[in-house]
């Protein structure tokens, strides 16, 4: 990748995985990166940023946080955009890179967006596969109509006005789409895959010790590691399988914010053994699935919002040699097709119960397929080449 000019500098809004790899991408090819982040989002020291151009807005002590959790997230709602809107034009930077859940509420965004626009910066915005609005419907939050639709437009018309739209998955990217075709359409909208992260799903990692630890080692342990709706949609998919399997030396090792009470009566009255580990870390998640012999990945197809999601598990189980059970939705079954270790079935526990009687019946081929597949997404479908493909697109915006 030929280098640019000294002095351009792009700024990243938020921090995830992705945005890191394709900073590192961008300081390879001469573009400096700075980082404005919220107090105790990341531990950005241990996650490769470079503090020296970090800009993390102040806050009080970490030992106070849990005592005044409401009032930080009404600090960070309020007063973060405020923080990026007297920093921006201060740091001097040629692009802002929006991270989607850096900036939770459609009207601020769009006036984010706009604010960028007039002081002629380039703008790019990660949508991924969670489109802000949608969060209603993994909480469960009733929103009134007419407030929905004033959200919905706010976040479709600043769509429209970002150079560089980057959706996670195909799903989203038709999302984008059809929904910005009102407002004057996209400029231009990237697809860019959520990956397997090399640093943390690969064969070289060290197991975290859950088998020992709970006295699973002859256990066929299935795994589900995760945030969002399908926290409440796994609950009857372990509940189907624990009843049909009841007996049979499985285990379940479940990480995520999952109603841990209605687990335990589970495994109370099946006798199969649930394993809660609570809320998991992203460094952490790759030795639990190290462990497992299966992923699964429930949806639940009755919200729209699973209709554009896309699941990174499924790569992750994938890139570290594992069978994955799973639903995808139509409009991502392209970027699983290529995967025959993932079983791809509908929203119903019984299919999974189907689904994952098929994988005992025939491990040894699955586990096969599973470690053949390892460097083919490590190599292919990373973080690393989604990130190298937005990087040259980014470049490109700011050489125009």
């Amino acid at each position: 990748m030929e280098s640019m000019e000294k002095g351009c500098k792009v700024a990243f809004l938020g921090f995830n995985l992705r945005a890191r790899a394709v900073s590192a991408k961008l300081r390879k090819a001469g573009v400096s990166v700075i980082w404005i982040v919220k107090p105790f989002d990341v531990k950005y020291e241990n996650l490769g940023i470079d503090v020296g151009k970090t800009y993390c807005m102040p806050w009080i002590s970490k030992q106070r946080r849990r005592r005044v959790s409401k009032l930080y997230a009404l600090y960070v709602t309020l007063l973060y955009p405020l923080y990026v809107f007297l920093l921006v034009p201060l740091v001097d930077v040629n692009a802002i890179y929006i991270i989607g859940n850096s900036v939770r509420n459609p009207i601020i965004l769009n006036l984010l967006v706009s604010f960028f626009k007039k002081v002629r910066k380039k703008v790019i915005y990660e949508v991924g596969d969670i489109p802000v609005i949608y969060e209603k419907e993994v909480r469960g939050k009733n929103i009134p109509e007419f407030i929905e639709r004033i959200l919905l437009r706010n976040l479709f018309v600043s769509y429209t006005k970002t150079d560089l739209l980057i959706a996670g998955s195909l799903g989203g990217y038709d999302f984008a789409r059809e929904n910005c075709k009102k407002f004057g359409g996209c400029k231009k909208i990237l697809v860019s895959y959520y990956g397997a992260d090399l640093r943390l799903f690969n064969r070289r990692i060290s197991p975290y010790g859950i088998r020992q630890q709970y006295n699973l080692t002859d256990s066929f342990l299935i795994g589900w590691i995760g945030t969002g709706g399908n926290e409440k949609k796994v609950i009857p998919v372990v509940e189907a399988l624990s009843q049909h399997f009841k007996g049979k030396n499985i285990s379940f090792v479940i990480g995520g914010g999952v109603d841990y009470e209605r687990l335990k009566k589970i495994e109370r009255s099946t006798g199969v053994r649930i394993i809660c580990l609570g809320r998991v870390s992203q460094d952490t998640s790759g030795k639990i699935y190290k462990e497992c012999d299966l992923i699964i990945v429930p949806l639940d197809f009755k919200k729209s919002f699973y209709h554009i999601a896309f699941s990174t598990k499924i790569f992750e189980a994938t890139a570290i040699g594992k069978p994955v059970v799973a639903t995808v939705p139509k409009s991502n079954l392209e970027m699983v097709r290529n995967l025959p270790n993932v079983i791809i079935v509908d929203d119903q526990p019984q299919s999974f119960v189907t689904a994952v009687q098929d994988v005992l019946e025939h491990y040894s081929k699955y586990g096969s397929i599973s470690k053949h597949l390892q460097s083919d997404v490590i190599n292919r479908i990373s973080i690393q080449c989604s990130a190298e493909m937005e990087v040259k697109h980014i470049i490109g915006l700011i050489e125009k």
